[in-house]
């Protein structure tokens, strides 16, 4: 039985685990072309708490990165503005989650609107964390921003080329 134990505290402490949730609602009756393409305009970070990391900044690059891996981005012509807010952002700690699970989950919450010229066409909202692991979870403060920003533009892209 110990050695059973061992083994699951060794799986936990090497792996990152979490919680995911997701969606991107477009306004009724809106249907945007099967050719858009997207912009991301304004990130801002109403937390306000973790300048040095730069949030906004981190979050703005992930998102034009996903665009443009899933062949969305664009600023030619008249594209959707896609903008942002964080809502919430903790960083958190992989030795703390290594010590204790729960304790010094990494958190990202971020909240979307898109736009078709000024219009608010669609509005969404991202939420992960990671809250188990050790050695593999370190880093999850700065990738948990690729996640989010993948998980919203999956999402974009479902409601476009869907």
């Amino acid at each position: 039985m110990l050695r059973h134990s061992v083994g699951i505290v060794l799986f936990l402490g090497l792996v990152g685990c979490g919680s995911v949730r997701h969606e991107f609602k477009l306004t009724e009756g809106y249907r945007p072309p099967a050719s858009a393409t997207v912009t991301v305009g304004q990130v801002r970070d109403l937390t306000r708490k973790y300048p040095d990391i730069d949030p906004p900044q981190r979050l703005k690059d992930a998102l034009v990165e996903a665009l443009k891996e899933e062949g969305l981005l664009g600023t030619e012509g008249r594209p959707l503005v896609l903008d942002a807010e964080i809502v919430e952002y903790e960083p958190g700690s992989a030795f703390k989650r290594w010590l204790l699970p729960g304790y010094g989950a990494t958190i990202l919450t971020v909240r979307a609107q898109l736009k078709d010229q000024d219009a608010v066409v669609g509005t969404a909202e991202a939420r992960r964390t990671v809250s188990f692991g050790g050695g593999y979870s370190i880093g999850a403060w700065k990738g948990i921003f690729q996640d989010v920003a993948e998980d919203l533009v999956q999402d974009l892209k479902g409601k476009i080329r869907g």
